[in-house]
Protein backbone atom coordinates (compact mmCIF):
# COMPACT_ATOMS: atom_id res chain seq x y z
CA UNK A 1 0.00 0.00 0.00
CA UNK A 2 2.46 2.03 1.08
CA UNK A 3 5.29 1.63 -2.16
CA UNK A 4 3.11 2.25 -4.99
CA UNK A 5 5.34 0.77 -7.31
CA UNK A 6 5.75 -2.57 -5.76
CA UNK A 7 4.35 -5.61 -7.65
CA UNK A 8 6.57 -8.53 -7.15
CA UNK A 9 9.67 -6.82 -5.70
CA UNK A 10 10.93 -8.20 -2.30
CA UNK A 11 9.72 -6.70 1.04
CA UNK A 12 11.64 -9.30 3.66
CA UNK A 13 13.29 -12.68 3.86
CA UNK A 14 13.19 -14.76 6.83
CA UNK A 15 16.25 -16.96 6.94
CA UNK A 16 17.17 -19.28 9.18
CA UNK A 17 20.40 -20.65 10.62
CA UNK A 18 22.37 -23.58 8.36
CA UNK A 19 20.19 -26.58 9.55
CA UNK A 20 16.96 -25.28 8.61
CA UNK A 21 17.84 -23.16 5.23
CA UNK A 22 15.22 -25.05 3.70
CA UNK A 23 12.53 -23.43 6.15
CA UNK A 24 14.03 -19.91 4.35
CA UNK A 25 10.88 -17.80 3.19
CA UNK A 26 10.29 -14.09 1.80
CA UNK A 27 7.78 -11.72 1.29
CA UNK A 28 7.27 -9.48 -1.89
CA UNK A 29 4.75 -6.80 -1.87
CA UNK A 30 1.47 -8.19 -2.81
CA UNK A 31 -1.43 -6.92 -4.93
CA UNK A 32 -3.90 -8.90 -2.98
CA UNK A 33 -4.50 -9.57 0.78
CA UNK A 34 -6.46 -12.33 2.02
CA UNK A 35 -9.67 -11.68 3.96
CA UNK A 36 -11.08 -12.95 7.00
CA UNK A 37 -14.37 -13.63 9.11
CA UNK A 38 -14.66 -13.64 12.97
CA UNK A 39 -13.62 -17.08 13.24
CA UNK A 40 -10.71 -16.55 10.97
CA UNK A 41 -11.76 -18.12 7.87
CA UNK A 42 -10.46 -17.07 5.00
CA UNK A 43 -13.41 -15.53 2.64
CA UNK A 44 -11.29 -14.35 0.08
CA UNK A 45 -9.50 -11.38 -1.59
CA UNK A 46 -9.20 -7.72 -1.50
CA UNK A 47 -7.45 -5.62 -3.79
CA UNK A 48 -4.62 -3.18 -1.72
CA UNK A 49 -5.46 0.23 -2.64
CA UNK A 50 -2.06 1.62 -3.34
CA UNK A 51 -0.99 5.40 -2.41
CA UNK A 52 0.45 6.70 -5.61
CA UNK A 53 2.13 9.50 -4.93
CA UNK A 54 3.69 8.44 -1.61
CA UNK A 55 7.32 8.89 -2.50
CA UNK A 56 8.75 9.01 1.45
CA UNK A 57 7.13 8.06 4.80
CA UNK A 58 7.15 9.34 8.40
CA UNK A 59 7.23 6.83 11.42
CA UNK A 60 6.56 8.42 15.03
CA UNK A 61 8.43 5.94 16.97
CA UNK A 62 9.30 4.61 20.68
CA UNK A 63 11.08 2.22 22.89
CA UNK A 64 7.66 -0.01 22.03
CA UNK A 65 8.25 0.03 18.41
CA UNK A 66 8.76 -3.87 17.87
CA UNK A 67 9.02 -6.75 15.47
CA UNK A 68 6.22 -6.01 12.55
CA UNK A 69 6.56 -2.30 12.87
CA UNK A 70 10.44 -2.31 12.47
CA UNK A 71 10.46 -4.93 9.55
CA UNK A 72 8.13 -2.26 7.62
CA UNK A 73 10.63 0.28 8.64
CA UNK A 74 13.72 -2.16 7.10
CA UNK A 75 11.77 -3.20 4.35
CA UNK A 76 10.77 -0.13 2.80
CA UNK A 77 14.00 1.79 3.41
CA UNK A 78 15.55 0.19 -0.15
CA UNK A 79 12.59 1.86 -2.07
CA UNK A 80 12.28 5.14 0.01
CA UNK A 81 12.95 7.52 2.27
CA UNK A 82 12.13 6.43 5.92
CA UNK A 83 11.79 9.58 8.25
CA UNK A 84 12.07 8.24 12.02
CA UNK A 85 10.74 10.80 14.85
CA UNK A 86 11.10 10.13 18.36
CA UNK A 87 13.18 7.48 19.96
CA UNK A 88 15.30 4.59 19.55
CA UNK A 89 13.08 1.42 18.63
CA UNK A 90 13.07 -1.69 20.63
CA UNK A 91 15.57 -3.95 18.28
CA UNK A 92 13.81 -7.39 17.65
CA UNK A 93 14.98 -8.08 13.48
CA UNK A 94 14.08 -11.72 14.46
CA UNK A 95 10.83 -14.40 14.94
CA UNK A 96 9.78 -17.22 16.54
CA UNK A 97 7.24 -20.20 16.22
CA UNK A 98 5.58 -22.02 19.11
CA UNK A 99 6.78 -25.70 19.40
CA UNK A 100 3.58 -27.83 21.44
CA UNK A 101 4.45 -31.65 22.54
CA UNK A 102 2.92 -32.87 19.51
CA UNK A 103 5.92 -35.11 18.03
CA UNK A 104 3.75 -36.70 15.64
CA UNK A 105 3.45 -33.25 13.99
CA UNK A 106 6.67 -32.08 13.88
CA UNK A 107 5.63 -30.16 17.48
CA UNK A 108 3.97 -27.71 15.40
CA UNK A 109 0.41 -28.75 16.00
CA UNK A 110 -1.56 -27.61 19.10
CA UNK A 111 -3.84 -29.80 18.32
CA UNK A 112 -2.28 -33.50 18.89
CA UNK A 113 -0.13 -32.31 21.85
CA UNK A 114 -0.22 -34.05 25.04
CA UNK A 115 -3.40 -32.62 27.19
CA UNK A 116 -1.64 -33.23 30.59
CA UNK A 117 1.68 -30.89 28.98
CA UNK A 118 -0.33 -26.87 29.46
CA UNK A 119 3.36 -25.46 28.19
CA UNK A 120 4.69 -24.68 25.24
CA UNK A 121 8.07 -23.34 23.51
CA UNK A 122 8.84 -20.38 21.62
CA UNK A 123 11.88 -20.17 19.80
CA UNK A 124 13.76 -17.60 17.67
CA UNK A 125 14.01 -19.37 14.94
CA UNK A 126 14.62 -16.73 12.05
CA UNK A 127 16.17 -13.37 10.84
CA UNK A 128 14.79 -10.73 8.90
CA UNK A 129 16.20 -8.93 6.14
CA UNK A 130 15.33 -6.59 3.82
CA UNK A 131 16.06 -6.74 -0.28
CA UNK A 132 19.83 -5.24 0.09
CA UNK A 133 20.46 -7.82 2.68
CA UNK A 134 19.96 -5.34 5.26
CA UNK A 135 19.52 -6.38 8.97
CA UNK A 136 21.31 -4.40 11.61
CA UNK A 137 18.72 -3.02 13.66
CA UNK A 138 19.02 -5.81 16.91
CA UNK A 139 19.61 -2.60 18.85
CA UNK A 140 16.99 -0.65 17.36
CA UNK A 141 16.66 2.22 14.56
CA UNK A 142 17.94 5.97 15.62
CA UNK A 143 15.59 8.64 15.01
CA UNK A 144 16.89 9.96 12.10
CA UNK A 145 14.75 13.33 12.09
CA UNK A 146 14.34 14.13 15.21
CA UNK A 147 14.96 12.77 18.60
CA UNK A 148 11.98 13.31 21.11
CA UNK A 149 12.40 11.75 24.45
CA UNK A 150 9.70 11.48 26.17
CA UNK A 151 11.09 13.26 29.48
CA UNK A 152 11.55 15.98 27.53
CA UNK A 153 7.68 16.69 27.39
CA UNK A 154 6.05 14.48 29.88
CA UNK A 155 3.90 17.04 31.23
CA UNK A 156 2.31 18.11 28.13
CA UNK A 157 1.01 15.50 26.83
CA UNK A 158 -1.55 15.93 24.42
CA UNK A 159 -4.60 14.06 22.70
CA UNK A 160 -3.64 11.57 20.46
CA UNK A 161 -3.95 13.27 17.06
CA UNK A 162 -3.92 16.88 18.30
CA UNK A 163 -1.38 18.72 15.81
CA UNK A 164 0.61 20.35 18.45
CA UNK A 165 2.07 17.51 20.39
CA UNK A 166 5.55 17.06 20.41
CA UNK A 167 6.18 14.25 17.78
CA UNK A 168 3.84 14.62 15.55
CA UNK A 169 4.18 18.57 14.99
CA UNK A 170 7.81 17.44 14.10
CA UNK A 171 7.02 15.26 11.42
CA UNK A 172 4.11 17.85 10.03
CA UNK A 173 6.41 20.77 10.02
CA UNK A 174 8.50 18.59 7.90
CA UNK A 175 6.01 17.90 5.46
CA UNK A 176 5.07 21.56 5.35
CA UNK A 177 8.81 22.28 4.87
CA UNK A 178 8.73 24.78 8.11
CA UNK A 179 12.28 23.98 9.28
CA UNK A 180 14.18 23.11 12.85
CA UNK A 181 12.67 21.25 14.76
CA UNK A 182 9.79 21.95 16.89
CA UNK A 183 10.05 23.22 20.33
CA UNK A 184 9.63 21.34 23.46
CA UNK A 185 10.48 22.99 26.55
CA UNK A 186 12.41 20.57 28.91
CA UNK A 187 11.53 20.35 32.48
CA UNK A 188 14.60 19.78 34.26
CA UNK A 189 16.57 16.65 35.62
CA UNK A 190 13.30 15.30 36.31
CA UNK A 191 13.08 11.60 36.24
CA UNK A 192 10.05 10.04 34.28
CA UNK A 193 8.32 7.36 36.36
CA UNK A 194 6.38 4.77 34.96
CA UNK A 195 3.76 2.28 36.72
CA UNK A 196 3.83 -0.76 34.52
CA UNK A 197 0.78 -2.67 33.05
CA UNK A 198 0.62 -6.51 32.62
CA UNK A 199 0.61 -7.32 29.08
CA UNK A 200 0.44 -10.28 26.98
CA UNK A 201 3.00 -12.80 27.35
CA UNK A 202 4.84 -12.21 24.28
CA UNK A 203 3.29 -8.87 23.89
CA UNK A 204 6.72 -8.34 21.32
CA UNK A 205 6.52 -11.23 19.18
CA UNK A 206 6.07 -11.46 15.56
CA UNK A 207 3.83 -14.12 14.19
CA UNK A 208 3.20 -14.41 10.53
CA UNK A 209 0.18 -16.35 9.37
CA UNK A 210 1.44 -18.40 6.36
CA UNK A 211 -1.16 -17.55 3.99
CA UNK A 212 -2.12 -14.05 5.31
CA UNK A 213 -0.82 -12.61 2.16
CA UNK A 214 -1.72 -13.91 -1.28
CA UNK A 215 1.24 -13.88 -3.98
Amino acid sequence: MIYANANTERFAELIFNSKQQDENDYYNFANTLNVYNSDSERTGTQAINRLSTLNQVYILTSGNTASASEMIINGLAPYMPVKLIGTTTYGKNVGSITLYDSPSSDYLNQSTANSSHLNALQPIVFQIYNKNGDSDYADGFIPNLAEIKESDYWNVTLPFGDENEAILKTALDDIRGISGRSTVTKQGDFKLLKTPLTGNKFENEMYIKSDFISR
